[in-house]
C-alpha cells in the first residue's frame, strides 16, 4: 500500500471510532471531508473542529424544531379559532 492509501483508511477509521464512541455522525463526516497530508489517525484540531460543526448543526436544528408550529394561530384541534 502506499502513504496516501494507508493514510485514506486510518481517516477513515478514525472517523469511524469517532461515531462509536461519540454517536457524532455530523462529527465523523466532518473527519472523512478533511484529509490533510501527513496527518496521524485523528489530530486534535480535526476533532475540534468536527465538534464545533456538529455543535452548530444540533443548535441549528434546535432553533429549527422550536420555530416549528409557532404563529399559526391554531387551536387544539388543529383548526383557527378551535381552542375545545
Amino acid at each position: 500500500m502506499r502513504n496516501d492509501q494507508m493514510e485514506a483508511h486510518l481517516t477513515k477509521l478514525a472517523s469511524m471510532v469517532h461515531l462509536r464512541t461519540t454517536n457524532d455522525r455530523i462529527g465523523a463526516q466532518e473527519i472523512l471531508a478533511i484529509k490533510p497530508p501527513g496527518s496521524s489517525v485523528l489530530p486534535p484540531w480535526l476533532a475540534t473542529r468536527a465538534n464545533d460543526v456538529s455543535r452548530s448543526a444540533d443548535m441549528r436544528n434546535q432553533r429549527v424544531r422550536r420555530s416549528k408550529g409557532k404563529g399559526k394561530g391554531k387551536g387544539k384541534n388543529g383548526q383557527a379559532g378551535a381552542d375545545e
